[in-house]
Order: structure tokens, then C-alpha cells, then sequence
């Protein structure tokens, strides 16, 4: 549907652009922002319920995936998903996998 207004409109198809932390910083930067605070969200940005610093350690905040689904059952795929959550933002301390971000621009 985005596809079929883009083409009416800009005559080209629909395009969802995807930034990473680094790169929203610098088009906020070269929008005229002085300062650019990141902030990574879990789950997304939509209805955040963690919303940590990107500076922020990430060692000592409890995880965030249940093993448990939402009927209170463990299960297999939730048990992964948490192991791999795991194992991207503390042993890897990858925190430019963080599931969203959210950021703030100074003027």
C-alpha cells in the first residue's frame, strides 16, 4: 500500500531507510543539531518499556526476553531468543543491535 502512494506521489516505489547509531547522529548533526543525545529502546520506539542511554553500560540491566511466554509455559524459541540477547548485548556488547533507537537533537 506505501508502495502504490509512493508511486502516485513521488513517482518511485517505497523506501524504509534503515540508520544505524552513527549515522543518525551525523544526519541530525549536519541537520543543524549541536548535540544529538542516542538512546537505545527495547522492545521499539513505538511503546518502549527500557530506554537506556547508547553511552550506557549494559552489563548490570537485567534482560529483557522471557524464556517464559506470556501464558507463563517455557518454551524453546523463547529460551533462544533470551540466550541470544544474551549472548549479543553481553557477551558480544553489541549495543548497535539494539532493536531501536530513539534520538533527541539540540539546537
Amino acid at each position: 500500500r506505501a508502495t502504490l502512494v509512493s508511486l502516485a506521489k513521488l513517482g518511485r516505489p517505497y523506501v524504509n531507510w534503515l540508520y544505524s547509531f552513527n549515522g543518525i547522529r551525523s544526519l541530525l548533526t549536519k541537520s543543524g543539531f549541536s548535540r544529538v543525545d542516542l538512546y537505545m529502546c527495547f522492545p521499539d520506539y513505538r511503546l518502549p518499556e527500557r530506554i537506556i542511554p547508547y553511552t550506557h553500560s549494559l552489563s548490570g540491566l537485567p534482560l529483557f526476553i522471557s524464556s517464559k511466554n506470556v501464558n507463563g509455559k517455557r518454551t524453546i524459541k523463547r529460551t533462544f531468543a533470551r540466550l541470544a540477547e544474551f549472548i549479543i548485548f553481553r557477551v558480544l556488547k553489541a549495543k548497535s543491535l539494539s532493536p531501536s533507537i530513539i534520538a533527541i537533537g539540540h539546537k
